[in-house]
């Protein structure tokens, strides 16, 4: 497995405990979500450390001296430390470790900020390979693509718990979100409805190739996630429809790219 692979793979890892810490929350486990949480957190934090310096962590104490040397010298990655140490302290220590889980809804928002969190890691970390982070210049466009990662886990979420529909809309919400932040801030216009997005994307289309692609892409998605699987619940073949429910964080991902 190359070191790209490697740093992909402890991304998709990541996400994945999210899925589960999610889950937790959703039973009341709050104590079992945050290590979870603590668990996705480090596994994107050690992602970010393989691809920026060719070494991935075995330990937390690696992790975060690892994080502490790369905050020294990339002034980006700063604010991740400062997050990373809240985590390893309310998280993993005095949460789970300790089961002082107060006051609640503190806890909670850190195991939902655990989203925001591993995009912020892969995004540092994908710098190394781009030549560039994809920096969002505007707060709202900032704001909608943390909504857009926020909808796709939940996706991921009901995906797991076999409903489909539902998984679907939600993918074509993460979809939507992230396209219209696309928009944002490449025209300073945020459509409300799916038709002028639609407008809007096909204007960008003609930009280049890369824009091309992703109109192409978006129309997919509207057509077989929000259309055929959720509005009128024509989900087959499934296997298809959840391919594309779990492949949305590439598109999100992409928007990202193309409006950075």
């Amino acid at each position: 497995m190359s070191q790209s692979e490697r740093g992909q793979y402890l991304i998709t890892d990541a996400r994945s405990l999210l899925e589960d810490a999610l889950e937790m929350l959703s039973q009341g486990r709050l104590r079992n979500a945050a290590e979870k949480a603590w668990g996705a957190t480090k596994r994107a934090t050690d992602a970010l450390i393989l691809e920026r310096t060719g070494r991935e962590p075995a330990r937390t104490a690696q992790t975060s001296s690892g994080l502490k040397a790369l905050a020294w010298e990339i002034p980006e990655i700063a604010p991740l430390r400062r997050q990373f140490d809240d985590r390893v302290r309310y998280l993993h220590s005095q949460c789970f470790y300790n089961g002082n889980c107060e006051p609640e809804a503190f806890i909670t928002g850190l195991v939902y900020d655990t989203a925001d969190y591993i995009r912020d890691a892969e995004n540092l970390a994908d710098s190394r390979n781009q030549g560039e982070t994809p920096v969002l210049a505007t707060k709202r466009a900032k704001e909608m693509m943390a909504e857009a990662w926020a909808f796709y886990v939940e996706a991921i979420q009901l995906l797991e718990q076999g409903d489909l529909r539902n998984a679907a809309g939600k993918a074509w919400d993460a979809s939507e979100k992230a396209t219209v932040a696309l928009v944002f801030e490449k025209t300073g216009r945020e459509p409300q409805f799916v038709r002028d997005l639609s407008v809007e994307v096909a204007y960008l289309g003609q930009e280049s190739e890369s824009h091309a692609s992703f109109r192409s892409r978006f129309a997919g998605q509207v057509e077989d996630l929000y259309g055929d699987c959720y509005v009128d619940n024509h989900c087959d073949p499934e296997d298809y429809h959840e391919d594309m429910i779990r492949n949305t964080d590439s598109f999100i991902r992409e928007a990202e790219r193309l409006a950075g």
